[in-house]
């Protein structure tokens, strides 16, 4: 092979390469649309969150619940769903700072959060007999 040969040959796969990566890579366009479209939904999931703890308290104060549903546990676990979502959202917003020790410790600290929240989630909202009550602890065997 001749050297101008390879010398093209390994332009034009660097611009393969290249293009590639952008490709793989998501414009800040794209990035923004997400971020966007993640508020939106978090927002909407709040929402029928809300609805849902009304219908919860509702439920409760008329004395019309199912036996067989631990409504404080089901309560509880809406909340620590709640919390989780919004965390979920900074983090996703997150991502448009600057990588910087005050961002990546917020980072850090909300994966710690999470992982606590993750622990006080219950497992006994089909009433006692339905699952244990102590929470599993995602990665660690029961």
């Amino acid at each position: 092979m001749n050297p101008d040969a390879a010398t093209s040959q390994a332009t034009a796969a660097t611009r393969v390469a290249s293009t590639a990566k952008q490709e793989a890579q998501p414009t800040p366009g794209e990035i923004a649309s997400k971020i966007s479209q993640i508020r939106r939904q978090s927002d909407h999931n709040k929402r029928e969150a809300g609805e849902l703890l009304r219908q919860i308290d509702a439920m409760k104060a008329s004395g019309q619940a199912p036996r067989d549903v631990n409504l404080d546990a089901l309560r509880d676990n809406l909340l620590i769903a709640m919390r989780a979502q919004a965390l979920a959202r900074e983090i996703a917003e997150l991502t448009q700072q600057a990588d910087t020790p005050a961002r990546r410790r917020r980072t850090e600290e909300i994966t710690h959060e999470l992982q606590q929240l993750q622990s006080q989630l219950r497992y006994d909202v089909g009433g006692t007999a339905a699952a244990p009550t102590t929470p599993a602890v995602l990665g660690r065997k029961q």
